[in-house]
């Protein structure tokens, strides 16, 4: 059966997008693009470099605690792996990203298991309260139906995020006696993270901030498709977007990410043909530089592993 779910989620993917295309009817991408320009494209890559710069923190941060070193350069280099990889296999750069983190550091497989804790429960916590202050922004322009699902959805979100943060070494310690010895060491890690309050609003920040830089890149495809948003408007499309984070069904969200795309431009108004578009163009320019800054990536960090 495994030797089927790559295909079968690159399928998937793939059928998303094109119900997308089939369904939607996206703006002419051609011209998009013509609108974005060189400076356009460029704009899009620092915003997009300047976002990993922060999601770097998020990995050298809980290290730092734990007692171990990264570069926060290296760590910006493991994340374009991490993302190459979750282009190929949905989840697969889970395992390229602790693979690199290991050779790069002395970190055990118990202990390198709690930065599932930032780098996933955190998320989940950042991208709740994007998505709260986003309704609070359009609470005017959301009808009642729609606003309070959304605010008991994130509200949720966040609380259950920050209590999984805050117990979860707790919860490893109901587990048989036979288990729980295996992973005491996740769960010193954990306990460890659980009781620096700093480390949680850092790494909070940090992926707020990644999340509206990726909301900014947005805005700007927004523009050339001729849409111009209001501020509380973007947001709120980026919050629903990237909530498609957190489903890891297909290769890099393919289909998953777009569809979510399209949910927050239909929240706010935006017609769907250009919020199409935006979302096929996006998708694109992830793709292409992800595949260019892959290379480097690897000889950076065999190069760093040599001066090691």
């Amino acid at each position: 059966m495994r030797r089927f779910q790559k295909p079968l989620s690159w399928l998937l993917g793939i059928a998303g997008v094109a119900l997308v295309v089939w369904y939607f009817g996206p703006a002419n991408v051609p011209r998009m693009l013509q609108e974005v320009g060189v400076s356009g494209i460029l704009q899009w890559a620092l915003i997009t470099v300047i976002a990993r710069v922060f999601l770097a923190e998020t990995t050298t941060a809980p290290l730092r605690t734990l007692g171990f070193s990264l570069r926060r350069r290296d760590a910006f280099w493991i994340g374009w792996l991490r993302t190459f990889a979750n282009q190929v296999i949905p989840a697969a750069g889970v395992v390229a990203y602790v693979q690199a983190i290991r050779s790069k550091t002395t970190i055990s497989w118990s202990e390198v298991a709690a930065l599932a804790a930032p780098q996933f429960v955190l998320v989940a916590a950042a991208l709740g309260l994007v998505g709260l202050v986003a309704v609070f922004y359009n609470i005017e322009a959301l009808e009642t139906s729609r606003y309070l699902p959304l605010i008991a959805l994130y509200s949720a979100t966040i609380v259950a995020a920050l209590l999984v943060w805050q117990r979860a070494h707790a919860l490893i310690s109901l587990l048989p006696q036979s288990i729980a010895v295996r992973v005491a060491t996740t769960s010193d890690a954990l306990r460890k993270m659980a009781q620096r309050p700093t480390l949680v609003l850092l790494v909070i920040a940090c992926h707020v901030s990644a999340i509206q830089l990726r909301g900014l890149r947005m805005l700007l495809l927004f523009e050339a498709a001729g849409i111009h948003l209001e501020l509380q408007q973007m947001i709120l499309i980026v919050a629903v977007a990237e909530s498609s984070m957190l489903i890891q069904l297909t290769p890099g969200g393919l289909g998953v990410r777009e569809g979510a795309v399209l949910a927050g431009a239909m929240l706010v108004g935006v017609p769907t043909e250009a919020a199409a578009g935006v979302a096929l163009l996006d998708r694109l320019f992830v793709i292409l530089i992800t595949t260019l800054l892959t290379p480097p990536a690897i000889l950076v960090l065999r190069a760093s592993s040599r001066e090691a």
